[in-house]
């Protein structure tokens, strides 16, 4: 019985079925899937992913994001990684340092743009009570001539 299980879950692998459609179509385990899941890798010979799955896994959620993230760019490709590994490789922490760096001069300058608004609706302010002053004493002037 639990080969007929193993095999079938093998199956359902190579359709294409996620790890928690085999274990509620078999009724079996999440561990017991998880093995017969890295066993299908091994045996499409994606010994690696095995490897790889077990140092991530705690962060899979952000790995992806970036996939879906380069995907929907249509930068998900070798040349487009290969880039990335070159220019980002090396410089990550200089980049991510300047990254901060610019965030932090875009906040400074929002507070001062809105400063300078502030600023500026007061100075409109006092140049209309200003007009309506020389307006005032205009028609003052006016009528003393008159």
């Amino acid at each position: 019985m639990q080969h007929i299980c193993h095999t079938q879950a093998l199956f359902l692998f190579s359709k294409g079925k996620k790890p928690i459609d085999v274990s509620i179509e078999l009724d079996l385990p999440a561990s017991k899937v998880q093995n017969m899941l890295e066993e299908f890798w091994a045996l499409n010979e994606v010994h690696e992913l095995t490897f790889v799955y077990h140092k991530i896994k705690t962060f899979l959620p952000s790995f992806l994001k970036l996939f879906h993230c380069l995907k929907k760019n249509k930068t998900l490709s070798e040349k487009y990684i290969t880039d990335i590994l070159r220019n980002v490789g090396n410089d990550l922490p200089q980049l991510t340092d300047r990254v901060h760096c610019l965030s932090n001069d875009v906040i400074n300058l929002e507070g001062r743009k809105r400063n300078l608004l502030d600023r500026l609706i007061l100075w409109n302010a006092q140049l209309y009570d200003l007009g309506r002053e020389i307006d005032i004493k205009n028609q003052q002037l006016t009528r003393m001539g008159k």
